[in-house]
């Protein structure tokens, strides 16, 4: 068997390693936004830089030069707004200008103020297209520090992979629609906790909850089952078992109800036979041994018979009760206890006693 920690002891500490992970990460990203804004006079891409580069420039290939114009004036705007420490607009200009021209220099100064917000997976994207052409459109030195900004912000990220085959499923995580089944859904996170569900009309409702630290890969696959898909039914026997029980008793009151005709038959033979031999002046024993014989004889079946009557009643009323007792029982298959319940009955018949023998092993 694989030995697993508890969840519970699982989970707290991995909280506890993200906690340290988020301080860690909050600590570096407050400096460097600190330092960022200190500094950003030598290290901010100005709108004429935009156009430098020596040689081909492969992130300005399909870029007509009206949307050039364009991305530059915009790129501007949002250098402005930063310098009036106006950051969200400052980001709102720089998105636009984007779209205009994807330039790794707007993704640079677009990084930094993304930082400032605290929106790190953002900052993340940005900060990897800011260098996706290396020191060309940038330099050097800005590459260097992308690269630096780039690693404090990994600190604070984690990916999450869900994975769900059921068709027309609907998976959400925390909340927000992300996958209808079946498929797989990938997405670069902050560093915490999240709720993964997935949910289809007619079937069990799914939910997981996910502790996610810094730089790890979590998989989370969803299955999607029926009431009946989780449930079985399970009886204390075989069905068979208490029939039988039942059966034999039923013998044992058959074979009772014979011995008992016959010793009845064996009295009345008894009477009319004394009637016959001893009707003047009666007999002793010795004198009808043949009656004797016949009268104990009758006596210890009719004896039989009466013990055969309660045992078989007591063994028939058991096995009818053993039949209501074995009815389907509906249980969790997370509820198996693995165990497996026998019951062994055996008649057991003699010329002068009657009763069964019984096992029942657990």
């Amino acid at each position: 068997m694989e030995v697993r920690e508890s969840h519970a002891s699982l989970n707290g500490r991995r909280r506890r390693r993200l906690g340290m992970s988020v301080a860690c990460a909050v600590l570096a990203l407050t400096w460097t936004a600190t330092s960022a804004r200190a500094q950003s006079a030598p290290e901010a891409m100005d709108a004429d830089g935009l156009g430098e580069g020596d040689g081909p420039r492969p992130w300005a290939e399909n870029v007509s030069a009206e949307d050039q114009a364009k991305a530059r004036a915009l790129f501007k705007e949002g250098n402005a707004l930063i310098r009036e420490s106006r950051i969200p607009e400052a980001i709102a200009k720089y998105q636009e200008a984007i779209e205009h021209w994807d330039h790794p220099g707007i993704h640079y100064n677009l990084s930094f103020a993304l930082i400032d917000q605290k929106e790190s997976v953002a900052a993340y994207h940005s900060l990897q297209k800011a260098i996706a052409y290396g020191a060309g459109p940038i330099g050097e030195a800005r590459v260097a520090r992308a690269q630096e900004r780039l690693e404090l912000v990994r600190g604070q990220l984690a990916t999450i992979v869900i994975a769900c085959d059921e068709p027309g499923a609907r998976v959400t995580l925390n909340g927000r629609s992300v996958l209808t089944g079946p498929g797989e859904y990938e997405e670069l996170v902050l560093v915490g906790e999240y709720q993964v569900a997935a949910s289809k009309s007619g079937y069990l409702p799914e939910t997981r909850d996910v502790v996610l630290t810094a730089e790890e890969t979590e998989r989370v696959e969803l299955e999607l089952f029926t009431v009946d898909d989780m449930t079985y039914s399970k009886r204390r026997w075989s069905a068979w078992m208490p029939w039988a029980v039942v059966g034999a008793g039923a013998t044992v009151l058959a074979v009772g109800g014979g011995l008992h005709a016959n010793a009845r038959s064996n009295f009345s033979s008894y009477d009319g036979d004394f009637d016959m031999l001893c009707a003047e002046g009666g007999c002793r024993d010795e004198e009808v041994p043949q009656l004797t014989d016949r009268l104990d004889s009758a006596t210890n079946k009719q004896r039989i018979a009466f013990v055969s009557y309660a045992l078989g009643s007591a063994v028939l009323a058991g096995g009818l009760v053993m039949v209501y007792l074995n009815q389907p029982q509906v249980f969790r298959r997370d509820e198996v206890d693995g165990q497996e319940r026998t019951l062994t009955v055996v008649p057991a018949l003699s010329p002068e006693s009657v009763g069964v023998s019984a096992l029942l092993r657990f």
